[in-house]
């Protein structure tokens, strides 16, 4: 970090200054003094032009406001600002306050206090802006509101109170009695405690309190100091910390203390001695308590105030501003050409964004506990630290790719292209970076070799490490006594020390093949250090007589080693060797030197909004040889530019000078600039131009060489060379120029339908893979190419259009196969089926079949064209869902291929499973049954339909031919509706029982007792027993007892109850048939109606044509559907 005087402002009137207030919010200066002098001052924002956003920070800029506030008499002595309602209050000598406030661009008076004979001593509005708190000279203490009400006051005493501040949250209030003790007070003016951290014997002079958040990068959290008269400080966390960090400013008389506005310095401004003749001294501090720098002061000061990077100082009757340089974390990615720079976010805690300035991308990474962050080629080296450090290495967009432990505090960090160097003040760790590198035949492979190493650079713990630097092939550590000690890359071992001569090294940077260092020591002032110059005594290592004042940051050229960058307070000079180019006026960054070119970044003004970096912040400066060189290429001459670029050879430079040799057609001298700087692909071209005798035609060439595209087009067609227009806008993929050209030339018969075809098909494709289907579809049609042409329309989403193609291609295209496996993606099984077959690959049609669960398609395409394995897979399916516990999705499987005797065994089977449990759904079962029932028909009308015969003596023969077969399946074919019977009896059962008619609930059980072995017959007599018994059908009643007091299932208690309860019920009614049905059913066997569960006596009666049960016709004129099978009745 560095600090300058950059700019004075003279008051008008000539009064002396007193007291100096800067409103950061608003940008506000109230500057005060003797005879009631109060002015409003405010610095304009300069013009948003290049040349100013290029000045940055040092851009000039005049005053924008300058307004005298009169309303006081004597010497103002404190000005104050409220930055949240946007007041200055003001106090003078005599205790008059006054509040002003702005309203139509001027200040006006809004409130006044005045307590005669009393001195305001000191006043500070609270963080949220809404209380002001005063203290007098005769121990009074006075809170007030920001609306001008008095919300307490209180005597502390006799003595006066000197000081009084707020706490950071407003909760608390210090008051200094008689500048010796601090007492603390809430709020509400009750106090709390007294604070011990006071040393006795000194005297306070101020008490500043840092309100804002504090910094992730504040060297501690000490946001509280106390100055005492003796020159002294005291920094604290908090007002009851127990270890507080006492410092010696260095100044003998302290005239006014602040806080930097982001909390990371602390400025003590005041002289060294009490001889007024003494210079003064603005020193600056970290939060810890370490020094940081010294700015001279051009004389007694009394008051500085801060905004942002600037700070004012009072001296006599004028203002002077000093611009801070501080220490940011960023570093830029050349490779990559991303910046990456970290910040606070909203919750205060560190993010690093990942610029890309060529592409504008951006990411954002939170790290916890940052402190350090270096960059080199193309990544990034981060460190997180506590007792011990972590190092992070991540790549240009944040991703990580390997971390490691330091076991120390790392106080320094720099980053070369394969290792970082991490520092504490007596130690230096080198880490290998695990990064790819591409060897000499283009393969990338890890670099091997020791991985990490410990360096106690300082073992006697006397003279501290104080600055590190790294390159390609060194690393240099910079101590406090001025020696430096070099060390080689990969070995990690010492090569070499030097012992410089100079204050502290702080910033220490090497060139680019590590011979020459670069030093700015404490005094801001900068050396260059030769290492590889030998001295007559054979050592090795020359201090050059190149120095240079006030400067802030240095950057070497990547690509030569003799030239740098230097920043000179608000300067930007350019040097090769030792001579210098005329500076320019900025206050920017060097991220990057190299072919002659300065890039630099305006990093405080990205600092203003670190989530929004903009182009703006970053400008290409080039330096003034490259300018030379262009301007007499321009203006003299390509001869006398080769003179200049012979004195000043670089590569950068040679191309300059080749690619104007080549736009003149001097060829000889392009040649052998191009030579100079390698570029074999130019050399190429100009062999190539030699053999052309038409200047026009080498003109042509040079532009499409340099990417002048639409001027080599008009050259060709200039002199008719259409066909070479139409060559090279095909070898820059400008394929629509190409085709436009064409188009042009095809009535001439100057191109044929083919070209016409082939650019079409280029467009198609180019469109194809930047996912434009719409123009890939047009173009890919009219070029015929038809597979990525269906492919385009399927991405499109047209199903018409890929059966319109589908459609118009001949048998046997081979396009026709991705049509069917586009319509099997789809899931649309026919259409796929017929594609395949039409490409003659059955095999394809019936693999789609099997995919998409089309069994009977399979077996039939299977027997069609005798494929073998079809049977296979089906069973193989069917076995790993039978695995599965899927029963009834086996069975719908086996239907789908036909096979409907073993779905209807699967779903007779999941039938039967169902019914035995005790939690059944009657209705489910039924159904499960009916649809068995209804796989057995199928099976029938399949028989019928492959023996061609429909008689009865044709099922006869079928039946036979099963029972060859599977003596199981005839037993099920037999029965099929047996399950479905019985369960739909027993639902209609129970139906009418539920429903109030429990006299044909009973006639319906007496068909039950023949379906035992599908049904529990506890179920069916207790069913029978309940409805009889509520029938008055006692006769039926004490038969469904008696066979359920016999029932073997049953335990003997059960039986027991059963038996009990028939003798209740037959006590008192006798075991009578009453209904002729009992008896029928007793005597002969007859069907019965599906409809009413009564014995079919009539003659006429309905059947169903599907399950073949009977019903009477008065009963089934009420039903739309087969009360079994549920099939329509019509």
């Amino acid at each position: 970090m560095f600090i300058y005087m950059s700019k004075k402002i003279a008051v008008p009137d000539g009064a002396t200054l007193k007291a100096l207030a800067w409103n950061k919010t608003h940008g506000y200066i109230a500057a005060a003094g003797v005879d009631g002098f109060l002015k409003v001052l405010k610095l304009e924002s300069p013009d948003d032009t290049p040349e100013n956003r290029i000045k940055g920070l040092s851009a000039p800029s005049n005053l924008d406001m300058n307004e005298q506030l009169d309303g006081h008499s004597t010497t103002v002595k404190i000005v104050i600002w409220n930055e949240v309602y946007r007041k200055l209050t003001s106090a003078d000598s005599r205790g008059r306050i006054i509040v002003w406030v702005m309203y139509d661009g001027r200040w006006y008076e809004e409130m006044i206090n005045y307590r005669p004979k009393t001195t305001v001593m000191s006043m500070q509005w609270s963080p949220e802006g809404e209380r002001i708190a005063i203290a007098y000279d005769d121990g009074q203490v006075i809170v007030g509101s920001v609306d001008g009400q008095r919300v307490w006051g209180k005597s502390i005493g006799d003595s006066p109170v000197t000081h009084v501040n707020w706490s950071p949250d407003g909760d608390k209030l210090l008051l200094a009695l008689n500048g010796t003790e601090v007492m603390v007070h809430d709020a509400n003016g009750d106090q709390l405690f007294k604070m011990r951290s006071i040393p006795p014997g000194q005297r306070i002079h101020s008490i500043v309190w840092y309100a804002d958040e504090i910094h992730f990068l504040a060297a501690s959290k000490r946001t509280l100091v106390i100055t005492f008269v003796s020159g002294r400080a005291l920094l604290l966390e908090n007002e009851s910390d127990s270890k507080p960090e006492m410092i010696e400013t260095g100044l003998e008389e302290i005239k006014d203390v602040k806080f930097s506005p982001d909390g990371l310095y602390i400025a003590f401004a005041g002289n060294k001695g009490n001889n007024p003749k003494l210079p003064y001294w603005c020193e600056l501090f970290n939060t810890a308590g370490a020094h940081l720098r010294s700015l001279k002061l051009p004389g007694p000061v009394e008051a500085i105030s801060w905004e942002r990077l600037r700070l004012a100082i009072s001296y006599k009757d004028c203002i002077y501003f000093a611009n801070l340089r501080p220490d940011y974390l960023w570093g830029y990615c050349s490779e990559s050409h991303t910046l990456v720079y970290a910040f606070q976010g909203d919750l205060g805690t560190p993010k690093i964004m990942f610029w890309n300035t060529k592409t504008g991308g951006r990411h954002l990474k939170t790290i916890e506990s940052l402190n350090h962050l270096g960059t080199a080629g193309d990544h990034v080296v981060t460190c997180k630290s506590a007792v011990n450090s972590q190092l992070s290495l991540l790549n240009s967009i944040g991703a990580e790719l390997d971390q490691i432990t330091v076991p120390f505090f790392v106080k320094f960090l720099a980053v070369g292209k394969n290792f970082a160097i991490a520092a504490s003040i007596d130690k230096a760790f080198v880490w290998r970076l695990k990064i790819a590198e591409k060897s000499s035949i283009g393969q990338y492979a890890a670099v091997a070799g020791q991985q990490t190493k410990m360096i106690d650079v300082d073992p006697e713990g006397n003279d501290e490490v104080t600055a590190i630097c790294a390159s390609q092939s060194h690393f240099i550590v910079a101590r406090d006594s001025g020696k430096l000690l070099r060390f080689g890359l990969p070995s990690m071992e010492l090569e070499q020390e030097f012992q410089f001569s100079g204050g502290t090294p702080l910033n220490v940077k090497l060139n680019s093949n590590s011979s020459k260092v670069s030093v700015i020591d404490h005094q801001a002032l900068l050396y260059i250090v030769d290492l590889d110059a030998r001295q007559d005594d054979g050592s090795k290592g020359e201090q050059t007589n190149f120095d240079r004042k006030e400067c802030w940051n240095v950057m070497w050229a990547s690509d030569d080693s003799s030239q740098l960058a230097l920043n000179e307070k608000t300067k930007l000079t350019i040097f090769h060797d030792k001579k210098h180019e005329e500076p320019i006026v900025t206050s920017a960054f060097v991220s990057l030197m190299r072919d002659h070119e300065v890039e630099c970044v305006l990093v405080d003004e990205i600092m203003r909004r670190p989530e929004d970096p903009r182009p703006t912040d970053i400008f290409v400066q080039e330096s003034e040889t490259l300018r030379n060189v262009r301007e007499t290429i321009e203006k003299i001459g390509i001869s006398k530019a080769k003179e200049l670029v012979l004195k000043n050879s670089s590569p950068r430079l040679w191309r300059i000078l080749g690619e104007a040799a080549m736009e003149k057609l001097e060829l000889k001298t392009a040649e052998e600039a191009f030579i100079h700087c390698k570029d074999y692909l130019a050399i190429q071209v100009i062999k190539k131009l030699k053999n052309y005798s038409d200047d026009t035609l080498k003109s042509a060439e040079i532009a499409a060489f340099f990417g002048r595209h639409e001027d080599a087009e008009n050259l060709y067609r200039s002199i008719d060379r259409l066909d070479l227009a139409t060559e090279h806008q095909r070898l820059i993929g400008d394929e629509q120029k190409v085709l436009q050209i064409l188009k042009t030339t095809h009535d001439s018969a100057l191109s044929d339908d083919t070209q016409l075809r082939n650019s079409c098909k280029n467009i198609g494709i180019k469109s194809f893979y930047d996912k434009n289907w719409s123009v890939a579809c047009k173009y890919l049609n009219d070029a015929g190419e038809f597979k990525k042409n269906i492919r385009a329309h399927y991405m499109a989403g047209d199903w018409q259009g890929i059966m319109r193609i589908e459609r118009a291609l001949f048998d046997g295209a081979e396009e026709l196969i991705e049509c069917g496996r586009l319509y099997r993606s789809l899931g649309l099984s026919e259409q796929a089926i017929n594609a395949f077959i039409r490409a003659q690959r059955p095999d394809l049609a019936c693999e789609t079949a099997v995919e998409l669960n089309d069994w009977e398609k399979a077996v039939k395409l299977a027997e069609t064209h005798k494929l073998q394995d079809v049977a296979c897979l089906l069973e193989k399916k069917a076995a790993s869902l039978l695995d599965a516990k899927l029963d009834c999705q086996a069975s719908q499987l086996y239907s789908k291929a036909g096979n409907f005797i073993k779905a209807a065994q699967l779903l007779f089977k999941v039938a039967a499973k169902e019914g035995s449990l005790t939690n059944l759904q009657p209705v489910r079962v039924k159904k499960l049954y009916v649809l068995s029932a209804l796989l057995v028909e199928q099976h029938h009308e399949k028989r019928k339909a492959q023996s061609g015969r429909t008689d009865t003596i044709g099922v006869l023969e079928g039946v036979l031919r099963e029972e060859k077969e599977d003596i199981a399946s005839v037993t099920m074919l037999d029965s099929a509706w047996r399950g479905a019977e019985a369960w739909h009896f027993y639902t209609l059962a129970c139906k009418q029982l539920y429903s109030g008619n429990p006299d044909a609930a009973a006639t319906t059980s007496i068909c039950l007792v023949q379906y035992e072995d599908l049904i529990d017959p506890v179920k069916i007599y207790s069913l029978q027993a309940t409805a009889s018994a509520a029938a008055r059908r006692f006769g039926l009643c004490s038969r469904a007892f008696s066979k359920l007091e016999a029932m073997p299932s049953l335990a003997e208690e059960e039986q027991h109850q059963y038996a009990q309860l028939a003798i209740k019920i037959f006590q008192k009614y006798r075991p009578e048939d009453t209904n002729p049905y009992d008896k029928m059913q007793k005597e002969t066997k007859i069907p019965t109606c599906v409809m009413s569960g009564r014995p079919l006596t009539d003659c006429q009666f309905w059947m169903c044509s599907t399950c073949r049960h009977c019903a009477y016709e008065n009963e089934i004129q009420k039903a739309e559907i087969c009360p079994m099978c549920h099939s329509r009745t019509v």
